[in-house]
């Protein structure tokens, strides 16, 4: 097969991942989960409010799937959520990659 360039035309806002994200990380997650990191990476960037809810009705899946979501990236410790007495998400931080060596599933 012939080798290709991958060009970018015009300009389009952008939204930062990082390496260790990508290479440690992606490959072992499940797609949706990568998917709903990529878009708090993207919202963080805009000081977006979010609810459970909202992710839920964004990715057309449940709010179980989005808390299993959230809950695996913080085994993974790239993000921390704190709960009300409820257990109703009220805050979420993402956090650095602890280290190259990534948490076993």
């Amino acid at each position: 097969m012939a080798d290709f360039k991958i060009q970018k035309t015009g300009y389009t806002p952008v939204t930062s991942v990082p390496d260790d994200f990508i290479e440690t990380y992606m490959p072992m997650a499940n797609g949706d989960y990568v998917k709903i990191y990529l878009y708090l990476l993207h919202c963080l960037k805009n000081d977006k409010m979010l609810s459970v809810s909202s992710l839920a009705d964004l990715f057309q899946c449940t709010e179980n799937d989005i808390k299993r979501a959230l809950k695996y990236w913080e085994s993974k410790q790239l993000l921390s959520m704190q709960e009300d007495a409820y257990g109703e998400l009220t805050a979420l931080s993402l956090t650095d990659a602890p280290s190259a060596t990534p948490v076993q599933p």
